[in-house]
């Protein structure tokens, strides 16, 4: 099975977790998610990208964290707890990279060939404390949830409503950062004409 196919399957498990905890909860036991969660992980941290070893031997840890959970504290809960460790994961991968010289976004910028200005780098050290505060709040909903609601309830937020945020998140910041974009142009190119 290819790289692609099996960061793929990772990823719709990831998407679909939330509806196969509500319809598996009635047939699995709590450590058949740990076990999933474990062999999902385990299977894409081999066949992973060798460019981002750190970040995917961390992605690894914390799904075979939260798998041994599941396994040793067998609950409803432990088994919910799996989007809020994923959210706080990838949170702290945008509030961590803020430490370095380059916070996430600029990387990938850069990584596509972006040209960097001032004004583009303090944008996206912007964006990337925007996002690990999304991320941050989108956990704490779904953890909040996870303790005091119903499954029912977990599910819709944690399998459709928290995409649907997420994707208009990102659909409102590319809409902003075009017209932000232009904005510093035609700011660059009055600086020029002076």
């Amino acid at each position: 099975m290819s790289k692609k196919a099996v960061t793929a399957i990772f990823a719709v498990v990831s998407v679909l977790y939330p509806c196969l905890v509500y319809i598996g909860l009635q047939r699995w036991s709590f450590q058949m998610f740990g076990l999933l969660i474990i062999a999902v992980g385990a299977v894409r941290f081999a066949l992973s990208d060798r460019n981002n070893s750190k970040v995917n031997l961390a992605l690894f840890g914390v799904t075979v964290v939260c798998g041994i959970g599941i396994w040793c504290f067998p609950s409803e809960l432990a088994v919910k707890l799996y989007p809020v460790l994923m959210s706080a994961f990838v949170g702290s991968l945008f509030a961590f990279s803020l430490r370095d010289k380059e916070a996430l976004i600029e990387k990938v910028a850069r990584l596509r060939g972006a040209q960097m200005t001032p004004a583009a780098v303090r944008y996206t050290r912007r964006l990337t404390a925007i996002w690990a505060l999304v991320l941050y709040l989108n956990g704490g909903v779904a953890l909040y949830l996870a303790h005091f609601a119903t499954t029912q309830a977990w599910t819709l937020y944690c399998g459709f409503l928290s995409y649907v945020i997420l994707g208009a998140f990102a659909g409102g910041e590319l809409v902003f950062r075009h017209f932000y974009m232009r904005q510093q142009r035609e700011k660059d190119i009055a600086t020029d004409n002076l």
